[in-house]
């Protein structure tokens, strides 16, 4: 793969002004170039549900990747399915994902325009919900990737991630631009800050990194990673935008992804726990997050102590759906949680679940209101409650958790 294609794939992945069924469109078409003798690419949004796997938004060619969905729901059962969409490492081919549950190739009876299929090669960008992306390159034979192309798929697949997540909040705005922690112009100097980002070394963190971003722009060919950071300090994604004038700046959107909380871990890890269940490395875990290997791996040997498992191999089963009814300690119930008498009844009902884990999306599908009217009333909780994060939301509101409170900080920065 030539640096100057990844960097202008890399540069696609940060393109917020296509509608998303475009940007997926455009995504598969770069990434084509990139997957020599792949007869197909396609890039789909999916969701996991209750019933299986559920097709969100398609880029091109969509028959082939709804009659495969098809052909393995009837060829497997669904924890099958279900394992490998959470916890299969994030890049491979298939035939190395379904290859540890020892089930047949059925795959192998599966044709595209009349050509059998031989195998294909997947990348997962999982958000950090029940939302994903699948991208599938279709091959007539077996695949077994390089370290070397493993590598470069595994980070492509951090950004889409990021962005995925973020495209979320753009489509919730009413305004042009997202309300942001930070806003920075063009040479890093900071336009506006909250209380997250108005220390010195903070806002020295992001002015670095916009100015990385300026240099990537003008070296679009440039393949660097260092240049390229999917998430800063494990919070901020760095958006462009422009004003009526036609000057550009950057906002710095808080962009962590959000799990269930388990409550006997802290934000970082739990985010740490699930990302090593999915199936990622502590490199891979630290450049998600924006945040060292090592650091990764001292959250995760915690999380592994705390969680009470001999390993990291015993969290996929942990973590899955199924682990609240084997391991009931770790969830936490509507009855585990109050909710402060000085919220309005709407801020208290959106406390409620999102303390429970819900994202923004569910509450205002649950509530029959709008995504971006659930952030503005979490902002005012956050603000009445003195807390700044959803686990810390949740340890604030748990019945008895005053013994939670040292833990309850987010380790983010």
């Amino acid at each position: 793969m030539g640096g100057s294609a990844v960097g202008a794939l890399r540069a696609r992945i940060y393109d917020f002004d296509l509608e998303e069924t475009e940007w997926l469109s455009a995504m598969a078409q770069a990434f084509h170039g990139l997957m020599p003798g792949a007869r197909q690419v396609s890039l789909s949004k999916l969701r996991l549900h209750s019933g299986g796997v559920r097709l969100e938004n398609v880029g091109p060619a969509s028959a082939p990747i709804r009659a495969f969905l098809a052909t393995a729901a009837a060829a497997l059962p669904q924890a099958q399915i279900e394992h490998i969409v959470r916890n299969a490492p994030t890049v491979g081919s298939f035939s190395e994902w379904v290859e540890p549950l020892g089930v047949s190739n059925f795959w192998r009876t599966f044709s595209l325009g009349g050509l059998s299929m031989g195998d294909f090669e997947g990348l997962r960008a999982v958000d950090g919900g029940d939302t994903f992306l699948s991208l599938s390159a279709w091959y007539p034979d077996e695949r077994r990737m390089s370290a070397r192309r493993r590598d470069l798929l595994q980070t492509l697949a951090a950004h889409m991630a990021v962005t995925s997540r973020v495209r979320r909040v753009l489509e919730d705005e009413v305004a042009a631009v997202p309300e942001g922690e930070a806003i920075l112009d063009v040479a890093g100097r900071t336009l506006h800050a909250t209380a997250d980002t108005e220390s010195l070394a903070t806002r020295e963190r992001l002015r670095e990194h916009v100015r990385r971003r300026e240099i990537a722009a003008t070296r679009r060919g440039d393949a660097d990673d260092s240049l390229w950071e999917p998430l800063i300090a494990g919070r901020w994604t760095l958006v462009d935008r422009f004003d009526t004038d036609g000057r550009r700046f950057y906002v710095a959107v808080r962009n962590d992804p959000e799990f269930t909380p388990l409550v006997s871990l802290t934000e970082r890890e739990g985010q740490v726990a699930r990302l090593s269940a999915q199936g990622a490395t502590n490199k891979e875990i630290g450049y998600a997050l924006g945040i060292t290997p090592s650091t990764a791996a001292t959250a995760l040997e915690r999380a592994v102590q705390k969680l009470r498992v001999e390993s990291r191999q015993d969290l996929p089963f942990l973590l899955e759906p199924s682990a609240r009814t084997l391991r009931p300690e770790l969830a936490v119930t509507s009855s585990a949680v109050e909710t402060p008498a000085h919220l309005t009844e709407a801020e208290a009902e959106v406390a409620r679940l999102a303390a429970l884990g819900h994202g923004n999306e569910a509450i205002a599908s649950a509530r029959g209101s709008a995504a971006r009217t659930v952030a503005n009333q979490l902002r005012s909780v956050y603000r009445k409650l003195a807390v700044a994060s959803r686990h810390e939301l949740l340890v604030r509101l748990l019945r008895g958790g005053s013994d939670l409170g040292a833990e309850g900080r987010s380790e983010s920065e």
